[in-house]
């Protein structure tokens, strides 16, 4: 009896297919929320089964191979038959077609053998004759006469894709030409061959039906590391004709498997690759949008099919946690689309489908139902990566907020995250959901660790440890308006408030916009900012209109309203000065042109909203009650902030002098990077630092020399700057004046009256001839100051200034300066003061403007990460085109920058310059944390007769090791003299 048991055992290991050791898998009501993003690879239309499996998963794409070699098998006999049947299956069961157009006939192929298969994109293995004998198929060659014209008779390609996209334009929207061009196995073509079939293939499409869209055939990037899709870029980027065809593609797809992480990783690596081949001022190529229409895990411990290959494959269990992972890692990195492949095992020796031959369903189908149902149509994406620990954030969709959160290390941990809500309900996997609370407003999720190391690389996780999904149920967005204004407003610098209310998680944000008059554009004026009010500045006479929209803490927002919640007029009445006028000054006098300068009073000073708001105060007074305090006194709470006030003023085109004088007293027991500063910028907005100051100091006296701006309208600013680190810092500043002075109107000498003397003899006097008095010359009075060092002025181009020396003669001889060449800034906005000149690259952590850290102004522009918890793998760069005139003599490109927080071995910071001829020169690569501003300048002499492309980035690695790279550049100047 034990040795017939024994058999009968291992007959039973042996026919694996007579049991099933895996017990039925859980279905989940089918999906019925599908918002068309997801889809499946080869869909078979073989069994009638296949669909509604599909179609209950969640999925409304079928993408499969429609080959030209099926439908004309001899020259001009187009049979299409067999393609109507699959397409109409398609259609009535509630899927989109994307058809691969592929597989040159015998009859017009260029190259390759009969002996070979004829390629087919459902295969992922090349067959025997292939790999072993290394036989290449005729239907992978390029076709006859590619190179004629799209339209001519005998371009074969473009006549099949035109005869094809005509006859179903009515029932597929949507196109591939080509698979995986850079593998031979299905094209043996250069990729110059390929770009020739892809100009003629999109011009056909779009001719047969112009509202079609058509796709790249997809590279597999895996074989070349991209070689052959960058010679592609390489040639739209040369070719006249493209933009006008945008560029021969709709929508560039990718094929990613295996490794959940590269799901992001790899379509923030295409988007930068793309972004390299832009032409001068376009986004065209790194605005295309992204698909990944090949993805998935192959397993290799189904029982029912033993002895399959781990390398790059996961367990059942691993393949159901691969599928939530890469598609909520696609939606972050904003993929359009996603299509699995595949449905089923079908005909392959590796196993990837979610659902068995026998239509039995592993773990991953569900898996699949659970992304499809809740990871849907979100407002927007967004992802963390803390350490080994991923949280991608879908906001505002039809469920609420939607946290998905998985472990990509392999100990377990833990992930904390602030609730918005009093309850959330917890999914795992397979959608089973359990309620949770909050404990001290967090909610904390234990993670359990990766288990795959089944890669090529020595303890790297390919698929992470099983995800959770958090989804706390606020769907209703909020409401806000713009708080009413008066009529009319009697200052052209007025505040505007406005409030929100919401009834779930609360007010998160606002965007205020704003227009010039009712026909006036709306332009957004405040962006996601949590302030509730803001200063705005505008002309005299003009109207201004004002609307809000707020966003909450699950990402729902309000829509704009019609029309405008408040408006005003500006309306200046009297000359009264204010802020910003100057008072009129008789030739020949001085006069005090600041208002309030002692700060006895509330007028003339602008006070900026900030977190930490300047004030008026009784605790220092150089003289008088009361002074301005700047920045935290020691007994305020530290923040990240600036504290400013400031002034506008106009110096007459014919002052002689203007001297700006001011007391000041530092306070600080700050050690870190806590600093004041006096501004003033100039009326182009170039700012301009007076001064700066750190540390503790009794009441000194500043002047400076302003006569340079005569005939400008100017502000001046006094602030402090706190890092909210260490100690605070506040800055006072009492007695201010600005003293201005004309020249005074010459005084004609009178002419003396000649004396008659008598004498005997009548003699004519001469009348003296008249003498011109000289006119005294003021000679230049040089204040010094009690602060023993002299902060530089950091404009990019300093102009010395030439010193008087004061001579005893009375005469004065003017002295012939030699004239200096010529010299032209060239950089448009090099201060960041505005948002003109720079063209900041759409990328996944995208370079902004920043005035929390400047060199002068108030603003400079920040490259890169600042917050260690968003940690992704990202370029964040901007750049502007410069024109080099023929002939310059010399081009000085100068800048300065200000690295913090040296990154790994990954991060780092990039300056570049684009020639041309399109190849990019390496500037200066950043590293290490200074945390100071440096200087860095340039020759670009060499490059005189060119319009080159100046690019400033930072590239974080995303590894998670706790360490990120940001630098932020100011007052980039390129001096151009001839």
């Amino acid at each position: 009896m034990i040795r017939r048991a024994v058999l009968i055992l291992s007959l039973v290991l042996l026919l694996p297919g007579l049991v099933r050791a895996q017990a039925p898998q859980t279905v989940l009501p089918p999906v019925t929320e599908a918002d068309g993003r997801l889809g499946f690879c080869f869909v078979y239309h073989n069994d009638p089964a296949w669909h509604p499996l599909a179609y209950r998963a969640g999925a409304r794409m079928n993408r499969w191979q429609l080959s030209w070699y099926d439908v004309e098998r001899q020259p001009g006999q187009f049979d299409y038959s067999s393609y109507d049947q699959r397409i109409a299956l398609d259609l009535s069961q509630g899927f989109a077609v994307s058809a691969i157009l592929m597989g040159t006939p015998v009859w017009a192929a260029t190259g390759g053998t009969r002996l070979a298969p004829l390629i087919d994109a459902q295969v992922k293995t090349p067959p025997w004759t292939v790999r072993v004998l290394g036989m290449t198929s005729t239907s992978a060659s390029p076709p006859a006469n590619l190179s004629l014209p799209w339209d001519d008779p005998n371009n074969y390609w473009g006549r099949f894709v035109y005869r094809t996209v005509s006859r179903y334009k009515d029932r597929i929207k949507v196109w591939e030409l080509w698979n995986e061009p850079d593998w031979p196995y299905f094209w043996t073509g250069s990729a110059d061959d390929f770009y020739q079939l892809l100009k003629v293939g999109y011009q056909a499409a779009k001719a047969a039906d112009p509202e079609c869209t058509v796709l790249m055939g997809a590279p597999l990037i895996y074989s070349d590391n991209g070689a052959f899709l960058e010679r592609v870029l390489t040639l739209i980027r040369e070719d006249p004709e493209a933009p006008a065809h945008n560029y021969y593609f709709d929508v560039l797809p990718m094929h990613i498997y295996s490794n959940s992480a590269q799901m992001y990783d790899n379509v923030a690596w295409l988007r930068w690759r793309l972004s390299l081949y832009e032409r001068p001022g376009s986004r065209d190529l790194q605005s295309k949008p992204i698909w990944i229409n090949e993805f998935g895990l192959p397993v290799w411990d189904d029982p029912a099919l033993p002895g399959r290959s781990k390398l790059w494959a996961g367990t059942m269990e691993e393949q159901a946690a691969y599928v939530i992972q890469a598609i909520a890692n696609a939606f972050a990195a904003r993929v359009e689309r996603l299509v699995y492949f595949r449905l089923h095992d079908a005909d392959m020796y590796e196993v990837y489908g979610l659902v068995r031959n026998d239509k039995s369903l592993r773990p991953a189908y569900t898996a699949y139902q659970v992304a499809a149902r809740y990871l849907n149509s979100p407002r927007w994406v967004s992802r963390t990566v803390w350490g080994d620990r991923v949280r991608v954030t879908l906001w505002g969709t039809p469920q609420g907020k939607i946290s998905v959160l998985w472990n990509q290390g392999g100990t377990p941990t833990e992930y904390t995250f602030t609730a918005i809500m009093p309850s959330a309900t917890l999914l795992d996997k397979q959608g089973n959901a359990r309620t949770i609370y909050p404990l001290n407003g967090q909610y904390t999720i234990e993670l359990p660790p990766a288990t795959n190391t089944n890669g090529t690389i020595p303890g790297q996780f390919i698929v992470g440890g099983d995800p959770y999904i958090v989804i706390e149920s606020d769907t209703l967005p909020p409401t806000s308006r713009v708080n009413p204004l008066p009529t009319t407003t009697s200052a052209t610098s007025f505040t505007v408030s406005w409030s929100g209310s919401d009834a779930g998680s609360g007010v998160w944000t606002y965007d205020v916009q704003v227009r010039d008059g009712l026909d006036g554009p709306w332009i957004t004026w405040q962006s996601a900012t949590t302030r509730t009010s803001a200063t705005f500045e505008g002309e005299e006479g003009h109207t201004y209109y004002f609307r809000s929209r707020a966003m909450d803490r699950a990402g729902n927002e309000e829509e704009y309203p019609a029309t405008a919640d408040a408006f005003t007029t500006i309306s200046v009445v009297t000359p009264t000065p204010t802020a910003t006028s100057t008072p009129t000054i008789a030739p020949g006098q001085c006069r005090q042109a600041l208002v309030n300068g002692d700060f006895e009073n509330d007028t003339g000073w602008s006070i900026l909203q900030t977190p930490y708001q300047a004030a008026y105060t009784t605790d220092y007074a150089h003289s008088g009650e009361r002074a301005i305090r700047l920045g935290i006194p020691p007994a305020g709470t530290n923040t990240y902030s600036y504290s400013s006030v400031e002034q506008r003023f106009t110096i007459p085109a014919d002052a002689v002098r203007a001297t700006l004088s001011y007391w000041y007293r530092p306070l600080s027991d700050d050690e870190g990077s806590d600093y004041g500063y006096i501004l003033l910028r100039d009326a182009s907005g170039r700012w301009r630092t007076l001064r700066t100051t750190k540390g503790s100091a009794d009441w000194q006296q500043s002047t400076h020399d302003l006569s340079a701006y005569a005939g400008q309208t100017v502000t001046l600013r006094f602030g402090v700057y706190n890092d909210g680190r260490g100690g605070v810092t506040a800055l006072y500043v009492d007695d201010a004046s600005l003293e201005i002075c004309l020249a005074q109107v010459p005084t004609a000498t009178p002419t003396p009256t000649p004396t008659h003397t008598p004498t005997s003899t009548p003699t004519s006097t001469p009348t003296p001839t008249p003498t011109s008095t000289p006119t005294h010359t003021p000679t230049p009075t040089f204040t010094p100051t009690s602060t023993p060092t002299h902060t530089p002025t950091p404009t990019s181009t300093p102009t010395p200034a030439p010193t008087s020396t004061p001579t005893s003669t009375p005469t004065w001889t003017p002295t012939v300066t030699p004239t200096s060449a010529p010299c032209t800034e060239v950089a448009v906005n090099g201060g960041f003061e505005d948002s003109t000149g720079w063209l900041i690259h759409d990328t996944i952590y995208k370079a902004g403007y920043d005035d929390q850290i400047a060199y002068s102004g108030a603003q400079a522009m920040r490259l890169g990460i600042t917050d260690v918890a968003r940690d992704v793998f990202s370029y964040s760069s901007v750049e502007q085109a410069l024109t080099i005139p023929a002939g310059a003599t010399s081009a000085n490109l100068s800048l300065w920058y200000y690295p913090q927080t040296g990154g790994g071995t990954g991060d780092y910071g990039y300056f570049l310059l684009r020639d041309e001829g399109g190849t990019w020169h390496v500037l200066l690569v950043v590293r290490g944390d200074e945390q100071k501003w440096l200087s860095f300048s340039s020759d670009l002499s060499a490059y005189a007769g060119q319009t080159v492309r100046l690019r400033l980035g930072v590239r974080n690695d995303g590894a998670g090791d706790g360490r990120v790279m940001a630098v932020w550049v100011d007052d980039v100047s390129l001096q151009v003299c001839k």
